[in-house]
C-alpha cells in the first residue's frame, strides 16, 4: 500500500490540535510554583443525623414504590 505525503490540510490540522494542546495546558502549567491547598473548614462538617436518615427513607421508599408499579406492557410489545 503507498503511502500517501503529507497534505497542507492535514499538515494544517495538525498544526491546529498541537496549537489546542499547548493552549489548553497553559493555566496548569502557569500554576506550577504555587501550592495548592484545600481550604480550612469554619464549622462542623457533620450533617444532622436525623435529616440524613430522612433523605435515605425518602429515596428508598421513592425507589420501591416505581420498583414495584406494574409496566403498562401489553401482548404485543
Amino acid at each position: 500500500m503507498p503511502t500517501t505525503p503529507t497534505t497542507p490540510r492535514r499538515l494544517r490540522s495538525a498544526l491546529i490540535g498541537l496549537g489546542w494542546m499547548l493552549a489548553s495546558a497553559a493555566p496548569a502549567l502557569a500554576q506550577q510554583g504555587r501550592t495548592l491547598r484545600p481550604p480550612a473548614p469554619r464549622e462542623d462538617p457533620s450533617a444532622p443525623v436525623v435529616m440524613t436518615i430522612l433523605v435515605l427513607v425518602a429515596l428508598v421508599g421513592a425507589t420501591l414504590f416505581v420498583a414495584a408499579m406494574p409496566s403498562k406492557r401489553g401482548h404485543q410489545d
